[in-house]
């Protein structure tokens, strides 16, 4: 994998390499990667351009990649589901938020989680129903039968999840698949890191029996496959009833752009992409041992991630957004605060391993030496 330099970085990634971070600054702040992506997306682009476009194509995307779309979540096990085309998970996140207060009851979150799925959720006026992992940032079977009942109209989780990297077992999705059937739930997977499962198996909840009439997944192709800029991802409804999340989804779109359903043809296809990603999940699986490993040694508690390239330590911090703020400005790294998960994320800090590991390393020391300081 090739790294690019901190000079190509503020050129080409200005959201994570901003100019708050300094000249001797390290960002592992914002989820993007450090890692030149894939090679030949414009050329391909260019060569699909040569039709014209001028007009709405269709709502869901275009045809010939949704029968390549529906090859892949086939072979996932995503049966009786209909693709939507959407330009970046954000969509799908809102889409599903905004259905979700439709329907009577609780959004049970379990969290700590991406932010925007619990901002959404809030920002639409659902309740929420927030369920913390273990310790060891593993799913509690028992936090979630406690929080699961008749009043829980959806339940929220992320697969692998972003901070925590945790990638739930077949056990813990049967025990969220019968507590969906008992209690007519629906389930929101998102799914954006799937390819990155490194110590699991991943599995879709949605090709489980008993829920493919009530499940709404998400995909997308901008972590794993090195294509944030491209903005293309896809939802997977499976739910009895589809009209009225693909009425919002319309809603907010009329239809995709031609060059959204481009992306997702060229990153499910192109056999150069797949090397990319084997390479690149390869890369984070060091990464993230080596990052857990310091802030380990070095007695903080950071639990292994089964997939991801973020690690998520428990630093105790009383005020962990201030203290990142301090961190930008004493030590020049960015990261980002627990909080912002959700509530069992207080404390914390996502580190994003999607970096060099020197420049990795030289981020985390400056961390625990921020960290040293403040304790004395």
């Amino acid at each position: 994998m090739k790294v690019l330099s901190i000079e190509k970085l503020r050129e080409f990634c200005p959201l994570k390499w901003h100019e708050k971070i300094p000249a001797d600054g390290i960002g592992l702040g914002i989820a993007d990667i450090d890692f030149e992506g894939p090679l030949g997306i414009a050329d391909f682009i260019r060569a699909k351009l040569k039709d014209e476009f001028a007009y709405y194509q269709p709502r869901e995307g275009m045809r010939h990649t949704l029968g390549i779309v529906k090859e892949f979540i086939d072979k996932k096990g995503l049966h009786d589901a209909i693709v939507q085309i959407i330009p970046g998970t954000m969509i799908g996140i809102y889409a599903v938020m905004k259905y979700a207060s439709q329907l009577s009851g609780k959004v049970a979150i379990i969290n700590p989680i991406y932010p925007p799925i619990h901002f959404h959720a809030s920002s639409e006026n659902n309740e929420i129903q927030w369920i913390p992992l273990d310790d060891s940032y593993q799913w509690d079977h028992e936090r979630i039968m406690e929080a699961i009942d008749k009043d829980t109209k959806m339940i929220a989780f992320a697969n692998p999840n972003n901070p925590t990297g945790t990638v739930p077992s077949m056990s813990d999705l049967k025990l969220v698949r019968d507590l969906c059937i008992d209690y007519n739930i629906i389930c929101f997977s998102d799914e954006l890191y799937e390819p990155l499962a490194f110590r699991k198996e991943h599995v879709s909840i949605g090709s489980l029996e008993g829920m493919h009439d009530r499940t709404v997944s998400l995909y997308g192709f901008s972590k794993a496959y090195g294509l944030a800029g491209y903005r293309s991802g896809f939802m997977s409804i499976q739910l009895t009833n589809p009209k009225p999340m693909q009425e919002i989804v319309e809603h907010l779109l009329v239809s995709p752009s031609p060059v959204t359903s481009f992306v997702a043809e060229f990153a499910l296809t192109n056999p150069l992409v797949q090397e990319w990603v084997a390479s690149f999940k390869q890369v984070i699986n060091q990464t993230t041992v080596l990052a857990s490993k310091v802030f380990e040694d070095a007695g903080y508690s950071c639990p292994l991630p089964d997939g991801s390239f973020f690690v998520f330590p428990d630093l105790e911090l009383k005020n962990d957004l201030k203290c990142c703020e301090d961190l930008l400005v004493s030590k020049g790294v960015e990261v980002v605060h627990g909080s912002r998960f959700g509530p069992d994320g207080a404390g914390k800090i996502r580190v994003n391993c999607a970096t060099s590991t020197e420049r990795l390393s030289e981020g985390i020391d400056r961390i625990i030496e921020y960290q040293q300081q403040q304790a004395r």
